[in-house]
């Protein structure tokens, strides 16, 4: 989320908030005092770790939302969440969150690896070896997993 953030500026305002953080405010609260005086279509909520919250947060929160959605529609809005914690999704459809598509992060490749390790000045092949060494080199094709093990 926070390349996301990075790559919808030029278009937008956009605000990341970790929801491990929300008490139950209301969504427009969640702004940043200039952000609530811009029109919504300016800006980009990027909300992380819908699975961090508790179920009667959780509940709280998707009731915000849906208020926040109909007195703001033209505002982009993400919301994160392993796949295990939002029940009954369609096809890309939310259930959990009316109006909203659902996207799935796909598995990184080999190839991803090598651009993101470059990147960070991390030799490959060390890098790759430790991993199998001890046992997480299966890890390394998730992007959560792989931001942790490369900062080790």
């Amino acid at each position: 989320l926070k390349n996301l953030a990075h790559e919808l500026s030029g278009r937008f305002h956009t605000f990341l908030y970790p929801l491990e953080n929300y008490t139950g405010q209301d969504i427009q609260k969640l702004l940043p005092e200039p952000y609530q005086q811009l029109p919504p279509s300016r800006i980009a909520l990027l909300l992380d770790g819908y699975d961090e919250l508790n179920s009667e947060l959780a509940k709280t929160f998707r009731n915000k939302i849906k208020l926040y959605t109909q007195e703001a529609p033209a505002a982009k809005i993400v919301i994160s969440s392993r796949s295990n914690f939002c029940g009954n999704e369609s096809y890309n459809e939310s259930r959990t969150f009316s109006g909203f598509y659902v996207y799935a992060l796909e598995k990184l490749d080999e190839s991803d690896l090598r651009v993101y390790l470059k990147s960070a000045e991390i030799d490959v092949t060390s890098f790759w070896n430790c991993a199998y060494a001890k046992g997480v080199s299966d890890l390394l094709f998730n992007p959560f997993y792989l931001g942790r093990l490369a900062n080790i």
